[in-house]
């Protein structure tokens, strides 16, 4: 875009306003925030290291530091407890009180190998002449 172009729209009132209200709405909601705590928290591992590494500190400054540091790097023995790792939750609601709650917690899934040890396919490509659609009731 040319200097014209980005003169217009700095003249364009209706675009100043969206523009405007957007940026309120970000600041209202926490988002600006969120995002400033994430550009500041980069630098925490450094500060954090300095701190380990200062001879002059006190070693509990020393080890509270090294714990911060382990819960930036996500290891150690304060890793997630079973009951918050990452899983899939399917809730149907059916009304009056009907309803299916499954939960299946992710974990990686190992393929399967043959006797060469290759990993087998999980699926294997259908043609499109063998594919037969299943029908549910009358249509």
């Amino acid at each position: 875009m040319d200097d014209a172009g980005w003169q217009q729209l700095a003249v364009n009132e209706p675009l100043q306003q969206r523009v405007g209200a957007q940026k309120e709405k970000r600041i209202r909601n926490g988002e600006v925030a969120r995002e400033k705590a994430a550009h500041l928290f980069v630098e925490a591992p450094t500060v954090l290291g300095d701190i380990l590494r200062d001879p002059t500190n006190s070693p509990r400054h020393r080890v509270d530091a090294i714990r911060e540091l382990r819960a930036c790097a996500g290891v150690g023995a304060e890793d997630k407890p079973a009951d918050e790792r990452e899983r899939f939750v399917i809730n149907i609601n059916f009304g009056k009180g009907n309803a299916i709650h499954k939960t299946v917690e992710l974990k990686p899934l190992e393929p399967k190998r043959d006797e060469e040890d290759k990993p087998l396919k999980l699926i294997e490509p259908m043609k499109d002449d063998e594919y037969e659609p299943e029908w549910y009731g009358d249509v």
